[in-house]
């Protein structure tokens, strides 16, 4: 990515005509506001850039970086059509806003995203057969990427967390029994419920250890809670509300089927 040009301002960048703005196969946690000038979209196919679309000032891009929270590469380039300025905000951020609406909105925002991406992945893979006069195929890698964002792994693994306004003194266990990029399914003892809280909307910080090197730690809420068969034990089903850059990425690569 090339850097801003001039007069620096908190939360805006600044790009010469021709600039790359950010490339396809990036990660990236930013969603981007053209303010000034204009911004070109494209795809590569081989050593041509395939036209997307062009921006204008009030137009958004990069908000893929919300649906995945980095984890995914990004499948766009962009550059600088002419002198731009660029209003950047934080997916993670964003994510915080999602994770406070109610789960069935929320139920409904995903589906109709699943639906997007779906219609997306298919018509870019039409647009690049077409221009290689090939028809459409689809490879294991290919479905992998697909995959990955909503797969969910099952796990036996202990965990730590603790409520968010607790100190780091405070230490629960738990174990987790299943994982995605979005949330996962957490069994814990009757006695942490006796001594925290553990109610719809409480989040707790979580510390995992996915491989003896790569340790993660997040932010997650509850969605619901129920005792299991076994005595003194509880189901608790958690969105993950807050996770940062290097945990998220670790994250996704763990989570590859």
């Amino acid at each position: 990515m090339n850097g801003p040009t001039d007069r620096p301002v908190p939360g805006r960048l600044y790009f010469k005509k021709g600039d790359l703005i950010c490339q396809e196969g990036d990660y990236s946690i930013s969603i981007y506001k053209v303010v000034r000038g204009a911004v070109r979209i494209f795809t590569r196919a081989g050593d041509l850039e395939m036209y997307e679309t062009r921006l204008e000032p009030g137009g958004l891009f990069g908000e893929e970086a919300f649906l995945t929270q980095g984890a995914e590469p990004l499948k766009f380039s962009a550059r600088a059509l002419e002198d731009t300025e660029l209003e950047v905000q934080s997916a993670l951020k964003l994510t915080q806003e999602y994770h406070r609406l109610p789960s069935d909105v929320r139920f409904i925002f995903d589906q109709t995203v699943k639906r997007i991406q779906r219609t997306e992945k298919i018509l870019a893979r039409l647009r690049a057969n077409q221009h290689a006069g090939q028809e459409p195929k689809d490879s294991p890698q290919a479905w992998a990427a697909q995959q990955r964002q909503y797969y969910r792994k099952t796990l036996n693994r202990t965990c730590v967390y603790r409520p968010v306004d607790a100190t780091a003194e405070v230490v629960l266990t738990g174990r987790i029994k299943d994982l995605s990029q979005r949330g996962l399914g957490l069994e814990v003892s009757e006695q942490n419920i006796q001594r925290y809280r553990h109610e719809r909307g409480d989040k707790f910080i979580f510390e995992l250890s996915l491989t003896a090197k790569n340790k993660i730690r997040f932010i997650a809420g509850i969605e619901n809670i129920r005792k299991v068969d076994r005595a003194a034990q509880y189901w608790i089903g958690l969105s993950i509300a807050e996770i940062g850059y290097e945990s998220n990425k670790r994250l996704g690569f763990f989570l590859m089927p």
